[in-house]
């Protein structure tokens, strides 16, 4: 975990690591097997998690087990036979703000974050790594347009319209 960049990622995976931990406590590297994979998924399923977050937990418990593999502490890791969990039907969609929850938001905003929240509202934009990292040299009036230059994924860094092309 000490290679993983980001704090938040770092966060997940120690979360991951526990739950992995507490679940196959006492039981030797040779029991973990695709059963007790599959009661584990079943387990975490029950408790109500996501199947996103499952799908964390395994991830994790598939690399200790090829780190395992890999210093033959097992012959083989038992993933080659594990399917991860469907997770696409069971995201959250983003939640789209509706004008009156604008307007509440609006209504209690500090003067001096009122901007910043305008800018988040109606233009999408993360708050952290690209509202906020948004210098007055990035923003073209004359195009009606916000480069935005630092984002989360690489994927975020894009130019984005302001109000007058949307």
């Amino acid at each position: 975990m000490k290679k993983v960049a980001h704090p938040n990622t770092r966060r997940r995976y120690a979360s991951s690591v526990a739950k992995v931990k507490g679940a196959f406590a006492g039981a030797r590297l040779s029991d973990v097997s695709v059963d007790r994979v599959e009661e584990y998924k079943e387990a975490r399923l029950a408790e109500g998690v996501r199947p996103a977050t499952v799908n964390r937990d395994l991830a994790v418990l598939r690399k200790m087990l090829r780190l395992a593999e890999r210093k033959r502490f097992i012959t083989r890791s038992p993933f080659v036979e594990v399917e991860l969990l469907e997770e696409r039907r069971q995201r959250r969609g983003p939640h789209i703000v509706t004008f009156d929850e604008e307007d509440k938001i609006l209504a209690v905003a500090p003067p001096h974050i009122r901007a910043l929240a305008v800018l988040i509202l109606e233009t999408g934009m993360r708050s952290n790594r690209e509202a906020l990292a948004v210098k007055w040299v990035e923003i073209d009036f004359m195009n009606d347009s916000i480069q935005i230059r630092e984002s989360k994924t690489p994927a975020g860094i894009r130019k984005h319209p302001t109000l007058g092309e949307m």
